[in-house]
């Protein structure tokens, strides 16, 4: 073969290897697109690309899958039903209090499915990959809890639909399996 040859024949293999890369990436940039839907906008706009956005999520989904995620057994969630029966009628005396008992309950329930302990923005961060979907509302929940109750921020409507948001992902975490679901149940309904 000559040496002409033998040159064209890389070149063509680099060329279909490069192309076939381009063609992967592409196949995965649109399946965290479809997956992650209005989360990878919002991981899009704080990395400030699209390619730094898929790199984001693929180090969660990473980070993720070292999670010994489990399945609850029937006691613990009939325990965890009953608290949170507990909380909703927490709520009619004292929204404030229901809405940190519901925050508190569900990390509670993520430490027992098997998410660490992590600070607030890693857990939202986790918490993203299983439920990208929920994972807005988890965060709206999450900043309505952290206005004090004496700052009369958080009035009584804000309260309700925290614990909505609140009691949407903790039906998600207590009744999927352990690669989650994201399906959102029935809309609950808070008494004010």
């Amino acid at each position: 073969m000559e040496n002409g040859t033998i040159v064209i024949a890389i070149l063509v293999a680099a060329g279909v290897a490069v192309a076939a890369w381009f063609i992967w990436r592409s196949k995965r940039h649109k399946a965290l697109v479809r997956r992650y839907g209005p989360e990878y906008e919002r991981v899009v706009r704080d990395v400030g690309n699209p390619s730094r956005a898929d790199r984001e999520l693929e180090a969660r989904e990473k980070r993720v899958s070292g999670f010994k995620l489990r399945e609850l057994n029937p006691e613990e969630r009939e325990r965890y039903l009953g608290e949170w029966a507990r909380i909703q009628q927490l709520f009619v005396d004292q929204p404030a209090q229901a809405v940190t008992s519901a925050h508190e309950l569900l990390m509670a329930l993520m430490r027992d499915r098997g998410y660490p302990d992590s600070p607030l923005e890693q857990r939202q961060q986790d918490l993203s990959v299983h439920y990208p979907n929920l994972i807005d509302s988890y965060r709206n929940a999450c900043a309505v809890a952290q206005v004090p109750a004496t700052s009369g921020a958080a009035n009584t409507e804000r309260l309700r639909m925290a614990t909505i948001h609140y009691r949407t992902l903790f039906n998600a975490l207590l009744n999927d399996a352990t690669t989650g679901r994201d399906e959102v149940p029935e809309r609950q309904e808070v008494a004010s």
